[in-house]
């Protein structure tokens, strides 16, 4: 369809909608269900997530939320400005400070341990500028580094300050070996334990003590803590499918 009916008629007209609709959702309600919407991936329907609204929506009422997604997200895309990467370290170092943590481990994954993560997990990119699709940072009181394979050699060095984030090739000097050197003694090194495989966060314990430091699992993430816009969690229907034999 074309011409205004398919851009956004305000809030008012949406929630006209969702009461017809029966939907427990009101404008607002729309609102916060899309941003966890616009976290995740495109699946192969792109207007599958509007059965979390209503059970049965009318083509009036999608045809108004495809619009308000749409605004949404470019809104989100328009509002970017220039990351300051160095007040962002620093909250971060203001944060374990707080925790009486003296440095942290950022992994480039999330719980699932998959090659792609969603917004909210892309804490290496946010802390550090680095976009590639594997790599960690340690961040310590006084230094920090990124750690990336020979596949991202120029792309650390052209997203990274180097006045912030010192560049390691992961073969030369994986992190583990850099905590071991750097990590001052009787110091605490935070790292979040949902981020990592038994066998990273148990060479991380064995890095740590090697420094005469302890490697400690938080209860939760401190850079979430200083992430004040960090993107909510993703939310897609669930799809039922049949087991198949292979």
């Amino acid at each position: 369809m074309t011409g205004s009916r398919d851009s956004y008629q305000g809030d008012e007209a949406l929630e006209g909608l969702l009461r017809q609709d029966q939907s427990r959702y009101d404008a607002a309600g729309v609102r916060d269900l899309l941003a966890g919407v616009l976290a995740a991936p495109e699946g192969a329907d792109p207007d599958d997530w509007q059965s979390l609204v209503a059970a049965a929506p009318s083509e009036a009422l999608r045809i108004q939320l495809r619009a308000l997604k749409v605004e949404l997200a470019n809104g989100a895309a328009a509002s970017g400005v220039s990351p300051d990467r160095a007040a962002r370290l620093a909250g971060l170092r203001a944060e374990l400070e707080r925790r009486g943590l003296q440095g942290f481990v950022v992994p480039r994954s999330d719980e699932h341990q998959g090659e792609y993560v969603p917004a909210r997990a892309e804490r290496l990119a946010w802390l550090t500028g680095f976009t590639g699709s594997a790599g960690s940072a340690v961040v310590l009181a006084d230094k920090a580094a990124v750690f990336v394979d020979g596949r991202y050699t120029l792309q650390v060095e052209a997203e990274v300050e180097r006045a912030l984030f010192e560049p390691k090739p992961l073969t030369d000097s994986p992190p583990d070996d850099w905590i071991a050197e750097q990590l001052p003694e009787g110091a605490r090194l935070g790292f979040d334990p949902w981020l990592h495989t038994q066998d990273q966060a148990a060479r991380l314990r064995k890095a740590a003590e090697k420094a005469g430091g302890t490697a400690v699992p938080c209860a939760d993430n401190p850079l979430d803590a200083v992430w004040s816009d960090q993107p909510p969690a993703p939310l897609a229907p669930i799809v039922a499918r049949e087991a198949q034999l292979v």
